[in-house]
């Protein structure tokens, strides 16, 4: 099976004599070439055409792949029979994906991952096969072979729909009868007709009324949670991937989640919160909001009780009515410097917030914004507002002072502004126009209460 040309050169041993794949005895391995004094030519080998050849240098782990007739010039050398390991991850991703190993040699099996799955192991087939081991163990192949990772998911098993207009999968449902407790939603799936796809949504209503999610990891690629995807769930966290691309919270995604506790992360790729998305969310402590945010929709966090500090990012423009009404642990609000409009009853209700400063950026408050915030102290109103509705400060019965930055008095309705604010001993108006402001429809009923003087809380 091998014929050998020395030509001058000297063959010190040769071992290793094996079975072939064909039954067929044959030397599969020449170790210790040496050369004498002078080389008249190289060695020619032919090798077994059964086979695939590697020549080693015996002083490092370098293999390359040499043919059946080959010419040996250099010393030192070692040729090997050898084989290559593909590795398929199945959706998942591994490192390397293939490996070149010699003769009776030995490799040890890569780690494999899939987001949302265990690695039950690596098989000979994509599914079912004979399982050859799991990440970690010692593997001896006998002949060159394609192994596949096979998975489990580590949640509740997930049904999805593909929807071609995104390009993508959506998450459609559950298995019900599944008595796992957590929901991961992956990075890509494959259905087996339209390939391998990022998962891109979870959908309308999707997980609605479970008694049994508790956890909820968010995949990366998911660019929408849809109306009421988790609506009234028992889930006590909420994770999102490092990286995520979520854009888009829809209606009441999270409504009624009462035991969704701790820190919320909004990622911050997110640009809109829709209506009633995390209403009555009352064991969430820690909100932070997306840092391209622009829209908060209405009852967004309405009743979200466990909330003390609130920051509203700079490209907020418009919170919609009711949006944090009745966060009756929020201490602290700061308001973002691109904010527009607030709308009704916003803030409503909010009976641990002291002071409020309304950034200049601010159009229109609307009607009760701020009504039956009782332990609030002071407010300051921006230099941009043109409207301030009616009733917008009701029922603070705290509030002693009121610093306005605009040089032209507005509002909608005489006096009702500070409805019911006994202790109101003060109003603040730029130098020069209190007697403008006292003048005012809207202000004149306060007219013995208007000065001239600086905003503190700017």
């Amino acid at each position: 099976l091998i014929s050998l040309d020395l030509s001058g050169w000297e063959l010190n041993s040769v071992t290793d004599t094996t079975e072939f794949l064909d039954g067929s005895i044959g030397l599969l391995c020449l170790e210790n070439i040496i050369s004498p004094t002078s080389i008249a030519a190289g060695i020619t080998l032919t090798l077994p055409t059964d086979e695939t050849w590697y020549v080693t240098d015996n002083t490092s782990a370098a293999v390359t792949e040499i043919g059946n007739n080959t010419s040996i010039t250099t010393l030192g050398k070692t040729i090997k029979a050898g084989y290559t390991v593909t590795y398929d991850a199945n959706g998942g991703t591994v490192s390397p994906t293939n490996q070149i190993v010699l003769i009776k040699e030995s490799i040890t099996l890569p780690t494999v991952v899939k987001a949302g799955c265990n690695c039950t192991g690596w098989f000979t087939e994509k599914s079912g096969g004979t399982k050859i081991g799991t990440a970690g163990d010692s593997y001896t192949p006998t002949y060159s072979i394609t192994l596949y990772a096979q998975w489990e998911e580590i949640g509740v098993p997930l049904t999805y729909t593909y929807d071609s207009s995104l390009m993508g999968y959506v998450v459609s449902g559950y298995d019900t009868e599944s008595t796992k407790t957590a929901v991961v939603i992956p990075d890509t799936y494959n259905d087996g007709t339209n390939g391998e796809k990022p998962v891109v949504a979870v959908g309308d209503s999707a997980f609605k009324n479970s008694t049994t999610i508790k956890q909820v990891t968010i995949g990366k690629n998911v660019k929408s949670i849809d109306a009421s995807a988790f609506y009234w769930t028992a889930i006590t966290g909420l994770n999102f991937d490092l990286y995520s691309n979520l854009q888009t919270i829809g209606n009441s995604a999270f409504y009624g989640c009462q035991y969704l506790s701790g820190t919320v992360k909004i990622p911050d790729y997110v640009t809109s919160i829709g209506n009633n998305a995390f209403q009555s969310c009352s064991k969430i402590t820690s909100l932070t909001l997306s840092a391209c945010l622009e829209t908060i929709g209405s009852n967004a966090f309405y009743s979200c009780t466990g909330i003390s500090t609130l920051i509203i990012p700079d490209n907020v423009t418009t919170i919609g009515h009711s949006a944090f009404e009745l966060c009756t642990s929020l201490t602290t609000l700061k308001l973002g410097s691109s904010l527009e409009t607030i709308k009704y009853e916003a803030f409503q209700k909010c009976s641990s917030l002291t002071s409020v400063v309304i950034p200049d950026s601010v159009i229109t408050i609307q009607r009760n914004v701020f009504t039956s915030c009782t332990a609030l102290t002071a407010v300051s109103l921006g230099a941009g507002l043109e409207m301030l509705g009616g009733e917008a400060f009701k029922g603070c019965t705290k509030l002693t002072t009121v610093y306005v930055n605009g040089t032209t008095p507005t509002g909608e309705v005489a006096s009702s502004f500070f409805l019911n604010c006994s202790k109101l001993s003060a109003i603040y108006v730029p130098v020069g126009t209190a007697e403008t402001y006292k003048t005012a429809a809207s202000w004149s009923d306060f007219s013995d209460i208007i000065y001239e003087g600086e905003d503190e809380l700017k």
